[in-house]
């Protein structure tokens, strides 16, 4: 079995309610032990950038 080499991208997401964008890290393919299928993970980093 090869394994895919899991891609990082740094991305911002729009708040709701507020004029505020919220800075996550987000990794794909990402793959768990006896689980076939990839998963896409987020991480926030308690980051918020202020219009």
């Amino acid at each position: 079995m090869r394994i895919k080499p899991t891609k990082c991208t740094v991305r911002l997401r729009k708040a709701e309610f507020k004029k505020e964008w919220y800075v996550y890290i987000e990794s794909y393919p990402v793959f768990e032990v006896n689980n076939e299928k990839p998963k896409r993970v987020r991480e926030y980093i308690n980051r918020v950038l202020v219009r």
